[in-house]
């Protein structure tokens, strides 16, 4: 059976099937802006955003607050805030910039190692003869060596055929992963 709402009580949810009900301890009264606990303890507004009683103690929070350098310089002078606002600070800062250095770093490297993939390419074809006859590997440079010597025309053509695709997709390749690591050359 659920309990009737009274405004003068709080019920707030304990469990699944249990709830409290909660008699508040102040009231406050309109005309003389004050609140009145039940002990008998009046709080008036101290006008620096709470009320206060005659001895200082406040409730918090107040129903307005200054946040002037006063508030600010907590995160200095005391180390109950000092040591997690300065946590939280350094792990943002370090992790902000190791992100974007991270992020930028990352792409100007890739950028510079598919940039030298791409020229060097038939030089590296054409040099592999050289080091085929140095290790007697036979290749496509061994196997062009031949056809040249040899005067057969179909073979070259062919192999220049395999050459320049190999070369031209490798150049296509890097061009696709240029448009997906920097996104500026997708223009």
């Amino acid at each position: 059976m659920p309990l009737p709402l009274v405004p003068a009580l709080i019920v707030s949810h304990v469990a699944l099937l249990v709830a409290v009900q909660l008699q508040p301890d102040k009231k406050y009264d309109a005309k003389a802006d004050t609140f009145t606990s039940t002990a008998g303890v009046v709080y008036h507004d101290n006008g620096a955003g709470s009320f206060a009683t005659d001895q200082g103690k406040a409730l918090e929070p107040g129903w307005k607050t200054y946040n002037g350098f006063k508030q600010f310089s907590k995160i200095v002078t005391d180390p109950l805030y000092r040591r997690p606002f300065l946590r939280v600070l350094l792990w943002t800062v370090v992790f902000a910039m190791s992100t974007v250095i991270f992020a930028a770093g990352l792409t100007v490297i890739a950028a510079a190692i598919l940039g030298g993939l791409d020229s060097p390419l038939g030089a590296v074809v054409g040099g592999s003869l050289l080091v085929e006859r140095v290790f007697a590997y036979p290749g496509v440079g061994y196997l062009l060596y031949t056809a040249v010597t040899n005067q057969d025309y179909p073979l070259m053509q062919a192999l220049f055929l395999i050459i320049t695709i190999s070369v031209l997709l490798a150049n296509f390749i890097v061009d696709i992963m240029y448009g997906i690591l920097d996104p500026r050359t997708r223009r």
